[in-house]
C-alpha cells in the first residue's frame, strides 16, 4: 500500500490504491491500523457548518464531503476491535 497523499491524480476512482467505498480491495485490520497512522498527514479544513472535511484526495474518500466523524464510522465498520481500540492502541508517530 504506498501512500497517495503525494499523488498528483485529480481522480482518486480509478486509483489502484483507492481503499474508500472499492469492494476488491481487502480491507483488514493492519490496512485500517496504517491509514489511522498515515491520515495524519492529511489535510482536514472546516468546512461552513464548523465540520472538519477532508481537504486533499486521499485513497478515494469523497474530498470535501468526508467529515472526521465520518472516518470514525468507517474504522469503527472496518476495525474487528472498534475505533475505541484503534484510538487507544495505534500511535500515528510509532515506526511500526
Amino acid at each position: 500500500m504506498s501512500p497517495c497523499f503525494t499523488c498528483q491524480s485529480c481522480d482518486c476512482w480509478n486509483c489502484p490504491n483507492r481503499i474508500f467505498a472499492n469492494p476488491e480491495f481487502d480491507v483488514t485490520d493492519t490496512v485500517v491500523e496504517n491509514l489511522w497512522k498515515e491520515i495524519t498527514d492529511i489535510a482536514f479544513v472546516e468546512d461552513t457548518s464548523g465540520e472538519l472535511v477532508l481537504d486533499q484526495p486521499w485513497r478515494g474518500f469523497p474530498v470535501g464531503e468526508f467529515t472526521q466523524d465520518d472516518w470514525f464510522y468507517w474504522v469503527d465498520a472496518h476495525h474487528s476491535k472498534g475505533v475505541g481500540w484503534v484510538y487507544e492502541n495505534i500511535s500515528p508517530y510509532a515506526n511500526s
